[in-house]
């Protein structure tokens, strides 16, 4: 019975996302195939979501949504005392564009900056899980920069997972 409960309250959760993020996903995915998919963090990606991150991600699931090649993430990280929220959308392995959608730290939001955000276009996960290339940081956001580069890590992980070559 617990089970069931966590489960409906999982889907419960992840479908406020959906409607509080759907501006973004109406850019990125197409309405008939509109339909939030679940991820599960058990096993093998538990684990190595503990590796990207380097802590278990908050959540024991995420919602995504999927077309064809490409799939839309939105993920949470810590900052230095609050969470902010990311939308990463993810093509044939490589990010296609990445946008805070929701940010409450007092310091840290210039990684909220459309410049600062582009260093992602094209980014692909290395064979040792590590961004293809390097991202410069910010000063004065360095948590916050460092958050985003774990969540884009993992949403590049994520996107594997679900997208098989």
């Amino acid at each position: 019975m617990k089970w069931i409960l966590l489960t409906l309250g999982l889907c419960v959760s992840a479908g406020a996302t959906a409607g509080q993020y759907d501006d973004f996903l109406q850019q990125w995915i197409d309405a008939p195939e509109r339909h939030q998919k679940v991820f599960w963090f058990t096993g093998k990606h538990k684990q190595a979501a503990i590796r990207i991150l380097g802590h278990p991600y908050p959540r024991l699931a995420v919602p995504y949504w999927q077309q064809g090649s490409r799939t839309v993430w939105i993920l949470q990280e810590k900052g230095k005392d609050e969470y902010f929220i990311a939308g990463i959308v993810i093509e044939n392995g490589r990010v296609i564009t990445t946008r805070i959608l929701e940010f409450k730290e007092p310091r840290g939001w210039e990684i909220m900056d459309p410049g600062y955000l582009r260093q992602y276009r094209g980014i692909e996960l290395t064979d040792d899980q590590r961004l293809s290339r390097t991202i410069d940081g910010i000063t004065g956001a360095t948590l916050s920069v460092r958050g985003l580069k774990r969540l884009v890590r993992l949403a590049l992980y994520l996107h594997r997972q679900v997208i098989r070559p």
